[in-house]
């Protein structure tokens, strides 16, 4: 898909759930729903195909390819510190071959928002 109607399809999902904004997954979820309805798919095969689609998206989310040497600062760092792991996606680290140098995990999407 082109960018201008990926970030178009974008912008008409945000509009009817504004709720999405700061929820990736979620938003992700509605956006694969909304293009799979828009191919001409009924809303159960829309909504089915699309938290298939997700799921595989989620499992290669977690494929990463390290620096070099990363593991070898992780485990020094690890043995001194503690270690978290701030997203503002959805990538798990613990899915990761770096998962099991972090003490905890935070993404933005699950963390309430703060009135500032």
């Amino acid at each position: 898909m082109y960018q201008c109607c990926k970030q178009e399809v974008r912008k008409q999902v945000l509009k009817s759930h504004p709720e999405l904004a700061h929820q990736v997954s979620a938003l992700r979820k509605r956006l694969l729903q909304h293009l799979q309805a828009r191919a001409g798919f009924d809303r159960r095969a829309a909504l089915a195909g699309a938290q298939r689609a997700f799921a595989v998206f989620l499992g290669e989310r977690q494929h990463v390819v390290l620096y070099a040497g990363a593991l070898e600062v992780l485990q020094h760092l690890a043995g001194r510190y503690q270690l978290g792991a701030l997203t503002n996606g959805n990538a798990d680290i613990y899915q990761t071959e770096a998962g099991e140098y972090f003490d905890f995990a935070l993404l933005a999407e699950n963390i309430a928002a703060i009135d500032v």
